[in-house]
């Protein structure tokens, strides 16, 4: 079978059989294990699970889940397990796998220890861990001990902490700037100050509200509220909020305008969206270059899109839409994650990108018409009790 990173092959059923039932035999193994808060994993030379602790069963959270035969990623169920007959560890994805490269790394007689983002193919949400790998001898036969640590929920609150200390900060300073300035400006100066100053406020309420409407999304505490929207008004105001924002300095949002086609979706929700993917392409763009932004009313799904003339390089493209991920350094990933998420589990649309080097980034939002003024999710949450009077 053909692979992108480690070998497909697994072991015979009977020699399988053969290893899980001397692990078990193993008392002291068993003993130590079962104690670990953590989960504690060994592996046999095609990457399967011959031996697990308790804590796997609680970690897994699913009570018919038997992970004895199967690799890290079927077990913990990665989106992308099972996109390849070789399964875990042989996809285009598995390069860039935390697990996969520990994994590695111990086969080749190392210990190691390696971040490691796992986005499931269920409604359980991503998993950022720390897993441990180390060569481990029984006999005559090679194995890995593999530990594992969730810490997804350290790391999405550190993330939410430093987004939104940075980017309010940011911008509350660059509000904070145009005041000072005011107290020495004429009248007619203090008329230009007026509209980048407005513009800048309410890039902070904005900022506040959408780290409150990501933080309720992820608890599944987010309902809908669609209303009738046009595509083109709905764009435009989406690239004047950018009109003074310093992450547009000396660059331009351009409409790409097709005529203002109605559509029914939540319009905050949309809005968080592509604000999102304008602001990291504006971020992406070098001075002086443009961020387009258009919009196809055709077919079943009303299309979005944000264009900009970067190139995001192969490796960081394969972990685009993860969470804890990003380019900006740590505790900077919700960007992307947080676009996907809005749109895929709120919004019942789709996210992907296309990238070269010819054409630079462009990312698509394809999404469906909603029923105008139903309500979805949970009744206890609306975004809209965050709206300033």
């Amino acid at each position: 079978m053909h692979t992108h990173f480690l070998s497909p092959g697994r072991a015979p059923k009977s020699r399988l059989h053969s290893q899980v039932t001397f692990l078990q035999s193993l008392s002291l193994l068993n003993e130590v294990t079962e104690v670990l808060p953590e989960v504690f994993l060994v592996l046999n030379r095609q990457r399967q699970i011959v031996y697990s602790n308790r804590a796997l069963t609680q970690f897994v959270q699913s009570i018919d889940n038997d992970a004895i035969g199967k690799r890290v990623g079927e077990a913990f169920n990665c989106i992308h397990a099972m996109e390849t007959k070789g399964g875990c560890g042989t996809t285009e994805f598995c390069r860039q796998c935390g697990a996969a490269k520990a994994i590695l790394k111990s086969q080749h007689g190392e210990t190691n220890a390696q971040d490691c983002r796992i986005a499931r193919n269920d409604d359980r949400g991503a998993l950022d861990l720390r897993v441990g790998a180390k060569p481990l001898k029984f006999t005559h036969d090679q194995y890995t001990a593999f530990t594992v640590s969730d810490r997804s929920h350290e790391n999405r609150r550190s993330a939410l902490e430093r987004i939104f200390f940075h980017d309010v900060l940011n911008t509350a300073g660059a509000l904070l700037g145009f005041m000072k300035l005011s107290k020495d400006v004429t009248e007619s100066e203090w008329r230009e100050f007026q509209p980048r100053i407005l513009s800048l406020a309410q890039s902070v309420v904005e900022e506040i509200k959408a780290q409150h409407d990501l933080s309720a999304a992820e608890n599944h505490e987010l309902r809908l509220h669609p209303v009738k929207i046009g595509s083109e008004s709905f764009l435009n105001e989406v690239a004047h909020s950018f009109e003074g924002h310093p992450i547009a300095k000396s660059k331009k949002v351009v409409v790409s305008s097709t005529g203002n086609h109605e559509l029914v979706t939540d319009q905050i929700l949309l809005r968080r969206v592509i604000g999102n993917l304008v602001k990291n392409a504006l971020e992406a763009t070098p001075a002086g270059g443009t961020v387009t932004v258009g919009y196809d009313p055709g077919g079943e799904r009303f299309s979005f899109w944000v264009h900009n003339p970067a190139f995001i390089p192969r490796a960081i493209q394969l972990q685009i839409f993860q969470r804890s991920f990003s380019t900006k350094g740590e505790g900077r990933g919700l960007g992307t994650y947080s676009i996907k998420l809005l749109t895929e589990r709120y919004l019942k649309g789709t996210v992907s990108f296309a990238s070269s080097l010819d054409d630079g980034t462009t990312f698509f939002v394809a999404i469906p018409q909603l029923s105008e003024g139903a309500q979805e999710e949970s009744p206890e949450y609306a975004h809209k009790q965050m709206t300033p009077a």
